[in-house]
């Protein structure tokens, strides 16, 4: 799969890692700018999201607040706490926006696979950590085919209770163990 990232990313930055050079046990990855590229389709999506209720906001102010869940972004947008209700529908309007207009265009990020591939020929263990939700997991996974590198996934849904979900992959083992990383947006 060809990536249309238009500047080198941290992946091509790397030299390759060899067998002799890597002993990592474990790296956690973001989604959103780091697996797939897609923070300029997230930015549109909220674009034509605020158009139709504040179009007084302005995305360019908004768009630093990019990195929260959906419920912490539509406070801003509505001025005001949303229910579960309204944060379940103007979410769901909102991420269905974004993957309509980014299907046509998603690759993995330029030097994902090269890195992933050699991370789990040296059986270092992966996982994805986003604030997204699981349909927009399951999309950039089912669009990009690289479900099979990641041993487990972490959406927006299971932030809180992820370290009692999967007990053996914590932020304490990954933040405290040598040889463990995280690959974020910056």
């Amino acid at each position: 799969m060809k990536s249309r990232s238009q500047k080198p990313s941290v992946f091509q930055r790397k030299k390759a890692i060899s067998n002799t050079q890597f002993q990592a046990f474990a790296v956690i990855f973001d989604m959103d700018g780091v697996i797939v590229d897609n923070m300029e389709y997230h930015k549109k999506a909220w674009g034509f999201f605020l158009k139709k209720y504040a179009p007084e906001v302005e995305l360019e102010e908004f768009s630093r607040h990019f990195g929260k869940v959906n419920k912490d972004l539509l406070k801003i947008v509505f001025k005001r706490e949303v229910s579960g209700r309204e944060e379940a529908r103007f979410g769901e309007e909102k991420e269905a926006i974004y993957r309509e207009i980014y299907a046509d265009h998603m690759v993995p990020t330029a030097g994902l696979v090269e890195f992933l591939t050699s991370l789990k020929g040296n059986k270092v263990k992966t996982a994805v950590a986003t604030a997204a939700p699981r349909i927009n997991m399951e999309f950039v996974f089912e669009k990009t085919g690289l479900r099979h590198y990641f041993d487990v996934l972490i959406d927006a849904s299971e932030r809180q209770q992820w370290p009692r979900l999967h007990p053996g992959l914590t932020w304490t083992l990954f933040l405290k163990r040598p040889g463990c990383g995280t690959i974020l947006t910056s």
